[in-house]
């Protein structure tokens, strides 16, 4: 997939989208032509870009300097000579293969999932329970 870059200049770039670390992407937008004037456009784009699921998608990136390097957080990383026995290694594999799951981002990861989440918080933090207010919440044993 190609990928171009407009720079302040108005310089355009194509790029292969898979030399692009994801931590420069910013937000995605999917885009359709204005008018009947521009479908023969997006057309061509369309094909010449080989757009996944026939849309164009426009993708907002970071600067260079927005982006931290890994080295800048390095003094805060553990010693590479700290001690991990293989049964512990082995728990946090069988750990993580238990919390894994298949990428379904309108099934899982939708806006709104958390907010029954975040009702409760907010309710414990101002003294009720279920998010109504008056309600006193009840101690847990």
């Amino acid at each position: 997939m190609a990928l171009f870059t407009a720079t302040e200049d108005h310089t355009v770039h194509f790029l292969d989208l898979a030399d692009i670390a994801p931590v420069y992407f910013g937000r995605t937008y999917y885009l359709a032509p204005r008018g009947k004037d521009n479908i023969t456009v997006y057309g061509l784009l369309r094909t010449a870009l080989r757009a996944q699921h026939n849309v164009l998608a426009l993708h907002t990136m970071h600067w260079a300097d927005e982006v931290r390097e890994p080295d800048d957080v390095a003094d805060l990383l553990p010693d590479r000579r700290t001690r991990t026995t293989s049964q512990e290694v082995r728990t946090v594999q069988q750990l993580m293969d238990a919390l894994s799951i298949d990428w379904n981002p309108q099934a899982r990861f939708r806006r709104g999932l958390h907010r029954p989440i975040e009702n409760d918080a907010r309710a414990a933090a101002q003294g009720t329970q279920g998010g109504h207010r008056g309600q006193k919440a009840s101690p847990t044993k």
